[in-house]
């Protein structure tokens, strides 16, 4: 499962949908894309104040909600003064778990199956995708957004 950033225009309607405002999405391809695993997502969204345990309006209790602007760039100016005091609580260490031996279908035995792989999350990641959700959020602005949307 991953959560995707995109953007919505309040100012615009849907033009299929009109019970819908215009939503603003950036190319899979464009550099400022954005899709994160629901781990990595939880950990920002909870640094950022809008993920799980925020009284944020917005977030509606699973990884998916939507911020007004203005809100979002001043959850990036505090995410950024606090990242060194509040990251290293919220780190998620690496994590690697094997399964029992097995036969594979040319009857060779495997010893340890890898069953589960996390790479984990440090501070010093935390920042990069701090840094990229902010990249995020100006092209998103750019392209007419007026809410942040993710998902």
């Amino acid at each position: 499962m991953s959560v995707t950033i995109s953007g919505s225009d309040h100012s615009l309607h849907h033009p299929r949908f009109p019970e819908f405002f215009a939503s603003v999405d950036l190319d899979v391809e464009d550099p400022c894309f954005l899709n994160w695993c629901n781990g990595n997502a939880g950990i920002l969204f909870d640094l950022l104040g809008l993920g799980r345990g925020s009284s944020s309006p917005a977030f509606e209790g699973d990884l998916h909600g939507e911020a007004p602007l203005a809100d979002v760039r001043r959850a990036i100016v505090r995410a950024r003064a606090t990242l060194d005091r509040r990251g290293p609580a919220l780190a998620r260490p690496e994590v690697t778990l094997y399964g029992a031996p097995r036969v594979l279908p040319d009857r060779t035995v495997e010893l340890r199956p890898l069953r589960l792989m996390s790479m984990g999350l440090d501070v010093e990641g935390m920042g990069a995708r701090l840094d990229a959700f902010e990249r995020c959020v100006n092209a998103l602005t750019e392209r007419g957004a007026t809410h942040i949307t993710w998902g």
